[in-house]
């Protein structure tokens, strides 16, 4: 469950970002600085990411009940991450279209307020990481399932979180080549420089979005994760379900930022012995829900008796 903390940064950070993007973009239009504009609409990418953060805490807290969410209400926060990912890409294709228009039909910039625009739009990221980056030094007292995942901070655990904090620090990038092509543009006449560093912002813009949406879609679709945790999971179970009997199928799925749920089917003796090894091994690790299949070891030998008087009978 996200915390109030969690919410009060994130909402914190949404309204300082918001009320920058609104005056990089007035006045990139204003100075006519593509740079600035680029600055102005990325800043507009991690708004939309940490609002949906924001939305996502507050509906999850406000469902948290619902028993019709039967894993809880965290893909919810991953759907509304892989549309904000599409629209995006729309958003960094306009800003590279608009910067090429802008590289051969360049417009007379005023340099001393876009650079001082742009300053404010770095000293807005940094401050914005500062508030994000504290999550990783908060101290949780939930539930604890063990060394596979303890070692890991907030920022590594929620996606959110994680996934607004490095857009942050994109944009601070990106602001430093629109204060770059500014000053570049000022002392040495070079113009090109603006619409050249909007074009680089809006492929940081595509880059970011292109990672987003392909980490949102392996989750929505139930796919293994990039870092691997999933695979590693899924061995750490096989292993502890192969000391004390055989594994005939194995289902793992993840339920939120941290958790996962998984469905075991078993063969062999003992079944008491067997469910009470597995819940206590299980419990070391970061599962919140298991069922467990146990079939008898002389299923299998029934099976298999049948199979060959089949055969022998064709």
């Amino acid at each position: 469950m996200s915390t109030t903390s969690n919410i009060k940064k994130s909402i914190l950070v949404l309204s300082i970002s918001f009320t920058v993007m609104v005056v990089e973009i007035l006045g990139g239009y204003a100075f006519n600085s593509m740079a600035l504009l680029a600055d102005g609409w990325h800043m507009g990418t991690h708004t939309i990411a940490i609002g949906i953060t924001v939305l996502a805490y507050v509906y999850a807290n406000k469902k948290s009940n619902d028993s019709s969410f039967t894993f809880g209400t965290w893909k919810v926060e991953i759907l509304g991450a892989y549309t904000s990912a599409l629209l995006l890409i729309v958003i960094g294709l306009t800003m590279g279209y608009e910067s090429i228009d802008r590289l051969f039909n360049p417009k007379t910039i005023d340099y001393g307020y876009a650079i001082a625009t742009a300053f404010i739009g770095l000293l807005v990221n940094a401050v914005s990481a500062l508030i994000l980056g504290h999550h990783s030094h908060d101290h949780h007292h939930g539930h604890s399932h063990g060394p596979i995942h303890d070692h890991k901070t907030p920022l590594e655990t929620d996606l959110n979180l994680k996934a607004a904090y490095i857009h942050v620090i994109t944009d601070a990038i990106t602001s430093v080549l629109a204060i770059v092509a500014l000053i570049a543009g000022l002392l040495f006449g070079w113009n090109w420089m603006d619409p050249l560093m909007g074009i680089v912002g809006s492929i940081l813009v595509l880059l970011w979005s292109r990672s987003l949406l392909k980490q949102t879609t392996r989750i929505l679709i139930g796919s293994g994760s990039q870092d691997g945790t999933l695979e590693n999971l899924r061995n750490k179970i096989e292993n502890i379900v192969t000391s004390v009997a055989k594994l005939r199928d194995l289902r793992l799925w993840r339920t939120n930022n941290s958790q996962y749920a998984c469905v075991i089917k078993v063969q062999g003796s003992a079944e008491t012995a067997i469910r009470q090894h597995l819940e206590l091994e299980l419990s070391t690790l970061p599962i919140s829900y298991f069922a467990l299949d146990v079939h008898p070891e002389s299923e299998e030998q029934d099976n298999l008796d049948g199979s060959i008087q089949a055969k022998e009978k064709a």
